[in-house]
């Protein structure tokens, strides 16, 4: 008897990794739990989105609550190459099988999704330093009414926050001249459609 349970025990375990494995790392079984992972995956790489959303914190988990958004070059592309991957996975589900709630959240995720996506070649057409908008407001804009301060463990995540004020400009600066850099280097014809 002992055996037969051990059996048990071992086949669920590996059952249990195998489903786990595959809803981290492949398309998950389920489309409900593919939707729960593009969330995740782009809440845990955006820590001031977490600070906004406040869906950790009532856990008691707040690893994010010291860190900023990270505002470089290659994030982007790698976050460009996230929502492709995402947009391939999503098109793999057979639509018409689902439910007509599925089948709603199916197309607002592939809209977002195909709309990230198509942005990507516009990545460099912006202006994100400008007297309206840009991290020179957002960030403090974020710290004042975003960043809440509740314990002594809040405001030293604050202050860890205002230590990367810093490295979040200097991202931005270096995007902010290779962007120029890009626009300078295109022939006079492509300057024309700008």
């Amino acid at each position: 008897m002992k055996r037969v349970i051990k059996y048990i025990l071992l086949i669920a375990l590996l059952a249990g990794a195998f489903w786990l494995g595959n809803l981290i790392w492949f398309r998950p079984f389920s489309i409900n739990h593919f939707y729960e992972k593009v969330f995740i995956e782009f809440a845990l790489r955006n820590p001031e989105l977490l600070s906004s959303l406040r869906i950790l914190e009532p856990m008691g988990l707040n690893f994010h609550n010291d860190d900023l958004n990270d505002g470089s070059d290659a994030f982007a592309h790698e976050m460009n190459a996230l929502i492709r991957n995402d947009l391939e996975t999503l098109r793999q589900y057979d639509r018409s099988s689902q439910t007509a709630d599925q089948q709603l959240s199916y197309d607002i995720l592939e809209w977002f999704l195909a709309n990230q996506a198509e942005g990507e070649k516009y990545m460099y057409h912006n202006y994100p330093l400008n007297q309206l908008a840009g991290v020179q407001s957002e960030l403090p804009s974020f710290m004042a009414s975003i960043h809440y301060i509740g314990n002594k463990k809040d405001a030293e995540n604050y202050t860890q926050r205002l230590s990367k004020f810093g490295i979040r400009f200097d991202q931005n600066l270096k995007d902010f001249a290779s962007v120029n850099k890009r626009k300078l280097s295109l022939p006079n014809s492509s300057l024309r459609k700008f």
